[in-house]
């Protein structure tokens, strides 16, 4: 179970409000319930067509994964300096859904969220 110093050294550093500088990418937010860190990644994008959904998409998904895993690489380099201690996280969870947010059937032009969620147990 981690201390109260560690939980809030991971609050800081995963921190991106009060001018702290984001991607540019989408969205990055965090929670913690307990021993449990969950990382969402959020952004809105449009889709061309039908057939760029499935292409889309795989390509979030490339971008999302590799940026929520550049987020824990340097949340362990900073845990570390901040506090001494390595931090040990174990993923448990790893979804991404899209959802619709305009779509009609006269324009192909679709507008969606694409999220994807990254739930780690604290394992120190």
């Amino acid at each position: 179970m981690l201390t109260f110093e560690e939980t809030n050294a991971i609050g800081q550093i995963l921190d991106s409000t009060w001018g702290k500088g984001g991607s540019g990418l989408g969205s990055v937010t965090h929670s913690m319930q307990g021993d449990m860190l969950v990382l969402k990644y959020q952004c809105i994008v449009t889709f061309a067509s039908e057939r760029s959904l499935s292409s889309q998409t795989g390509r979030l998904a490339e971008e999302s994964s590799t940026l929520l895993g550049k987020v824990v690489t340097e949340l362990k380099k900073q845990f570390k300096e901040k506090t001494g201690n390595a931090l040990k996280l174990k993923e448990s969870l790893n979804k991404d859904s899209v959802e619709l947010v305009s779509a009609t059937s006269v324009n192909p032009r679709k507008i969606a969220y694409y999220r994807r969620f990254v739930e780690f147990k604290v394992e120190n």
